[in-house]
This record gives structure tokens, sequence and C-alpha cells, in this order.
């Protein structure tokens, strides 16, 4: 049986998931410009790339801003010393011109910079501008650091003046084109960390001119520059002449910002513009269907994960959280829920992860409604259980079904003899909740912020003694802590077999599926591939006339 409860509650702090698909920023050489374009995609002549975002991407310093579309924006705009690559969580050189030469005790990282790179303002990229772009963030006694504003500092670097969770300890340029990391221990994820937007590298002169001014452009040296802004309404980026790589296959793109799916549906579909963003999964299936359209996808970094509280008895108990894991359908969510926007939760990682396993099938039955209640009698609990499934009322990136995931899984589980109330809650009072273990079962997220398996493991394991599930494992521990320490993928990819294997035996949440990034264009825009970090590059479109 299902009983549904709409709940409400005060409004707290979000603290557990960040559900953006990474945290990001926009950087850029920018000028306020409320003549910018919101009509045709056609301008002066010359074809505009109209490319519509599904939030309000915020102009502002890259240190300081975590919204997704931000991200998009600043991957146009300004470069790190890496970048991830394409379709992959692999990481490759931006403005280094090589892979890192790292010791082999792990704590020193060297990069060597590529010469002749100059940020949209003309200033050259130098050390001593890689050194400031991260001591303006890591040093709070820095004159350019900004107090509560620079939140994802922390868990990039860590803070030099203290002995709390550091990891950057110095940061040395013994000449022009060499930077090199000295770490507080080693990090495998560092990399990556290196790899996300507020790890950008900016002009030292624009942020000492945002300072004196009062603004907050930020000049970066990627293949766009930001060229006009109407606030809360569109960024127009133009081609930057003076990049150092090949050079953007069109010139001008309009990021569009459309807060509501139907709206930017309606504006493809009217040619308004000529990509969106961030549609649901029945829309994109109609579209697909269409001649006018192409739907381009890739795996993503975000989880759909059924939460099961080992407080809450009979869960504490391995048998029963095997019974509830093999009574969920997962294929169906993917294939009814998704519309095949989806990979099914096989495994412990995103399926885009480059650590992640990826068999070619499980060896249980989902959905096997005999094998579950036969888990449940041994268990103890032969007629079923009553349990409590917390939801939330609308999608999010993990899960862009919304409540409808939970409904299915009641459904599944009210088959095998449990008795399931559904209670569906805001996104503030769900965060709470989780956080505090106040709740038995929660459809809930994770996520990948750095493209890396420990952060979308500590998400939801924490260190694997202290997390939101009650799941405590000494053997979980110290394999978490040595993936984060070892340098190397094939010893990484072993380690993270080892954990996928542990967490197989025994089930601490339930994997539901991974939802997949895609993006709707027309027919004569190209687009090579989607970037899983969500940080898909637009110097590799192209626009093609169709006779």
């Amino acid at each position: 049986m299902v009983r549904a409860v709409l709940r409400g509650g005060g409004q707290r702090r979000f603290t557990l998931v960040v559900l953006g698909f990474c945290m990001a920023a926009l950087v850029g050489c920018m000028g306020r410009d409320d003549r910018a374009s919101s009509g045709s995609p056609l301008q002066g002549g010359k074809r505009r790339l109209v490319w519509a975002l599904r939030g309000n991407a915020e102009v502002t310093d890259p240190a300081m801003v975590a919204d997704t579309d931000s991200g998009f924006v600043v991957a146009q705009v300004c470069e790190g010393l890496v970048r991830f690559e394409g379709g992959s969580s692999k990481v490759i050189p931006a403005l280094a011109e090589s892979e890192p030469e790292i010791s082999a005790d792990g704590m020193r990282w060297k990069f060597r910079l590529r010469r002749g790179v100059t940020f949209h303002d003309g200033t050259p990229l130098t050390a001593e501008a890689v050194r400031f772009s991260f001591m303006r963030q890591m040093d709070p006694s820095h004159p350019y650091y900004v107090a509560g504003r620079m939140t994802a500092a922390r868990r990039l670097f860590g803070d030099p003046t203290t002995t709390e969770s550091v990891i950057v300890r110095d940061i040395e340029t013994p000449d022009d084109w060499t930077v090199v990391f000295v770490l507080a221990q080693p990090r495998a994820s560092f990399a990556r960390n290196l790899a996300v937007p507020q790890a950008a590298i900016v002009s030292p002169r624009a942020v000492m001119n945002a300072a004196a001014d009062g603004q907050t452009t930020m000049v970066g040296t990627g293949p766009f520059r930001v060229a006009a802004v109407r606030p809360g309404r569109s960024i127009v980026l133009e081609r930057n002449a003076r990049y150092w790589g090949e050079p953007p296959r069109i010139e001008s793109v309009e990021l569009r910002m459309i807060s509501e799916a139907v709206e930017r549906e309606r504006a493809l579909r009217q040619q308004q513009c000529d990509v969106a963003a961030g549609l649901p999964p029945q829309t994109l299936a109609t579209l697909a269907r269409s001649k006018e359209f192409m739907v381009t996808t890739a795996a993503g970094m975000t989880g759909c994960v059924l939460l099961l509280n080992h407080a809450v008895p009979p869960l504490d108990s391995a048998r029963v959280r095997r019974g509830v894991a093999l009574a969920i359908g997962r294929e169906k969510l993917v294939r009814d829920l998704l519309f095949g926007y989806g990979d099914a939760g096989y495994g412990w990682l995103p399926p885009a992860m480059v650590e992640a396993s990826r068999p070619d099938a499980q060896s249980e039955n989902f959905g096997d409604v005999n094998e579950a209640k036969r888990l449940f009698a041994e268990a103890g609990v032969p007629g079923g259980f009553t349990v409590k499934l917390m939801a939330l009322a609308v999608p999010r990136v993990y899960n862009p079904a919304g409540a409808a995931v939970a409904e299915k899984v009641a459904q599944d589980l009210t088959a095998c003899g449990l008795t399931v109330i559904l209670e569906r809650v805001p996104l503030e009072v769900a965060s709470r909740r989780v956080a505090d273990g106040d709740y038995q079962m929660a459809v809930w997220g994770a996520v990948a912020w750095n493209g890396d398996p420990s952060a979308y493991w500590a998400d939801l394991f924490g260190d694997g003694q202290t997390n939101a599930l009650n799941y405590r494992s000494g053997e979980l521990h110290a394999l978490l802590r040595q993936l984060e320490t070892e340098i190397g993928e094939p010893q990484r990819k072993a380690t993270c077999a080892q954990i996928e294997k542990l967490l197989h035996a025994e089930i601490p949440c339930v994997p539901l599926f991974y939802a997949r990034q895609a993006v709707v264009a027309r027919r004569e825009v190209r687009i090579e591939h989607l970037n899983v970090m969500g940080l898909t590059r637009l110097d590799s479109v192209s626009m093609v006339r169709e006779e």
C-alpha cells in the first residue's frame, strides 16, 4: 500500500549534496550593453549561435559563483592549467603545455606554461599570474581576497594559514613559465581540482581594476570573450581573435537565459534559439522524432540514489537492503520515466567516470519480487514492513523525472509486501532532514563536483564513518583514504573496483540511475560532443547552411 503525505517546513541551508552538475563561475572581458540582441539569431548579416540556458548565469568573479550555467560560460571565456577532455572526466593540459611532473612522494606538482598566451586585456600569462589567481582565493590576508564569497577555495586548495584541511601548502614560481604546487599530502584528485571553473586563471590587472572601479568583470584566455551583458537576460560572446589554440568555428554566441523549460522549447520551435539545454526527458523524446532537431547526449556526473537509513530497523539488515535493491526495476525507471535518457544504476559510480566499472550485466535480476520477498523473510520480516519514503516535489539535475521516481519505487516496494508512506517535501526541508538523519528512505542525489570518484563517494558516504546513511565501515574508510592518496590511473581503478565490490556486498544505499546530459539543437548546428562535467566548449561547435 502506498500513502502520500505532503509536508512543508522551515527554510534551511542546503548542506549535503551540491546539486549542480559542477560548481562554476563566469570570467571574461565584458561590458554591460542593454543593446545585446534578444531577437533573431541573424545579427548584422552574420549568423550568431543562440544557446538557451536553463538558469540565470551570474556575471562575476569565478571564485565567487556556484551555479551550473555560469560554469558553462566560464568554460568559453577562461581556462585553467588543465581542463576536462571532450566527452570524458580525463584531465588534459590547457594553459599548461604538458602533463604535470609529480614528485615520487606525490607532494610536488610542477606545471610548465604555454608561452605566448595572453589574456583578453593583452597582458601575458605568466607563472606569477597563475599564483595570483590561486593565492587570492587561498590566503585571507591577500589584498584581493573576498571574505565569505570564495567558498570553493577550501575544497579546492585548503587554507594555507591553518592546519585544518590543508591541501596546498605553497605555490612556487621558479621562473616565468614554471609553477610548482607544494601539497600538504598526496592527493590524487588534485589535477581534477585544477580543471574546475573556480581554478580558472584570470588577469591580475583585471582583478585590480575590478576592485578599483567596483565592477566584477574578469578577463581570461579562452576562445571567446564577453562582449555584452543584459543582466538576467543574455550574455554575448565574441571570438577571441588572439586565441592561442585553434580558433572557434563560430564568430559570436548569445547565451540566452530562459528559466522555464516550456519557454525554452517554444523558443527552439519558433527559431528564436538554435540550442536548448535542460529540457525534460519526455520533451527530449518528442523533439528527437522531429526532422528539425537533433538531440546530443552524454553521460553525466550525477547519480540518483535511494538512501537507506541504517539507524532505522529493519534497514540495518543487509538482507533487507538487498531485498529493497532487488525489488526496484531500474531499467524500467530509465525506460518509462527518463525515456531512455539515463543509465540504470548497476554500478556505484557514474559511468562517464574513467575509474568506473562497466559491467555488461548485473548478476541479480532487478525487479525480482519473489527474490526480494525471500530475503525479507530470511531477515525476519516475512510480511514486509512499513517505511516512509521522502521525495522532492520537483525535478533536479540528478533526477529530471522528479517525484515520479519515488512513486515508481513505492509501487515496486509495495508489490513486495511493504507499506510505503510517500512524503513529498521541499528541497530545503529534505536537505535538512537528510543531513540530520531524520528520514527512513529518501530519493536523493550525489554529484562528483570535480569528476573524481573520491568526491562522488564522499557525497554519499563521507569518510566511511560519518554520513547521512548512518553507515559505518572501517574497510570503506581505509579504501577511501587509499583512493585519495594513491597516484596513477591503474592503481586507482583497482582500488575503485575493491570499493564497488564492498558496496555491492553491503548495499548501504541503492543506485537507481545516472541521468544523461542532453541538449537539443536545430539540424544546422553541429555539436561534436558534450562534456561530462557540463563544461562543453563552444569552440568546437559549428553551423552549416542547409539547402
